[in-house]
């Protein structure tokens, strides 16, 4: 589908009303689509949300096709052409809210897939590489290969990976303006946009695991049966972490979220102008304690040892930045308007919504099931291949 946003089609807003209402994979919605004669025209953040859904569903109708075939320079260069549309589109939906929240910045990030894009970028530089060599030694498998098709395997895994995490963030946007959804569905879903924003700008999305009930977990025996949502990703950095989802559990009264990286509990990442503030109170030495990535500063792996070492003089300023990571290793999802049955019913329309949609790398799992430090050691060994 060689389609780009309000060029070569025009959207008609029924076709958009039945999107908003089913959030259904349905080629004859595409098809009916690219075919209206309607002279209608959506408002600007429906028919963004309608291009997404379609670049998308275009990218994973592609990527399907290669199963089992090493990607070409063609192939590659398609993906990448859809997938910076679709970069282009996200990015600027974060770039309007930012400016209408009076948040704007040119020093800020807001690309969701500029990690991935490069990754797509390498892999047809080297597939037009390998053709040139082709050319020149004919009767060597250069592009054939056994061993390319096991690395192009690989490369469709992990753009999958991805474009599942852009599906959610659709689905989100989807929710966000859709009147097929209650006012706290809205509100939940302009929350998440806002948190993946921060979080994952400047990350690649590496696996998404989903609680496939959210109604009688809590009331389970063992550890982590009140988390509902896990996000795998790594950052530019190659560091690597999980974005838990958890509700109301021993001490924590609020919905929360939580990070983790390999064997220990990380703290969400704080603000610019937290971080600037810790630099007036205590000095350039704050400096060590943190490390910047998309909009945020994050805490350090060896912060607790940094402070060690730092601050042995100052008891007063020690105290409190251990107390402040502390803090941070729980982040509220959203404020008390909210309640543990309103955010129940959004995850299930979220998840809803989601399971009709070919997510094959997600899971539906209880994340209680899954070992994150194995999967975490996955993620590491695949960045060193």
């Amino acid at each position: 589908m060689d389609a780009y946003p309000k060029s070569m089609y025009k959207l008609n807003p029924n076709i958009a009303k039945r999107i908003f209402a089913n959030i259904a994979d349905d080629e004859r919605l595409i098809d009916e689509i690219l075919n209206d004669k309607s002279e209608e025209l959506l408002d600007g953040k429906s028919e963004r949300i309608v291009s997404i859904y379609l670049f998308l569903d275009d990218i994973r109708n592609k990527l399907n096709k290669l199963k089992g075939k090493i990607m070409s320079y063609d192939d590659a260069n398609y993906i990448l052409n859809i997938m910076i549309l679709v970069n282009s589109e996200i990015t600027q939906y974060y770039m309007d809210k930012a400016q209408k929240d009076g948040r704007f910045s040119y020093e800020n990030e807001y690309s969701q897939s500029s990690i991935i894009i490069n990754y797509i970028k390498v892999i047809r530089d080297d597939m037009q590489r390998r053709g040139k060599i082709q050319e020149i030694y004919p009767n060597k498998e250069i592009i054939e290969s056994k061993e390319l098709k096991i690395v192009s395997e690989c490369d469709l895994s992990i753009i999958e990976k991805h474009l599942e995490y852009l599906v959610l963030i659709n689905t989100l946007m989807c929710m966000q303006i859709s009147p097929f959804f209650n006012d706290k569905d809205r509100i939940i879903a302009e929350w998440f946009l806002c948190c993946f924003g921060d979080i994952f700008t400047n990350c690649m999305i590496e696996g998404i695991y989903m609680e496939p009930n959210t109604s009688y977990s809590e009331y389970e025996n063992g550890s982590r049966t009140t988390t509902k949502m896990e996000i795998f990703f790594s950052q530019s950095n190659e560091d690597r972490y999980q974005l838990r989802l958890d509700f109301p559990h021993d001490d924590k009264e609020c919905i929360h979220f939580n990070l983790y990286e390999p064997f220990k509990i990380a703290a969400y990442p704080i603000d610019y102008l937290e971080y600037n503030m810790l630099i007036k109170q205590y000095g350039d030495v704050v400096k060590n304690l943190f490390y910047h990535c998309g909009n945020r500063m994050w805490f350090k792996s060896q912060f607790k040892d940094y402070i060690d070492l730092n601050f042995t003089n100052n008891i007063e300023a020690r105290k409190a930045l251990l107390n402040l990571f502390e803090t941070h290793t729980h982040s509220p999802v959203c404020d008390n308007s909210v309640s543990e049955n309103d955010m129940k019913n959004f995850l299930n329309e979220l998840f809803s919504a989601i399971s009709i949609m070919d997510m094959s790398h997600s899971r539906y799992l209880k994340p209680k099931n899954i070992d994150e430090n194995k999967e975490l050691e996955y993620i590491t060994l695949e960045k060193k291949c």
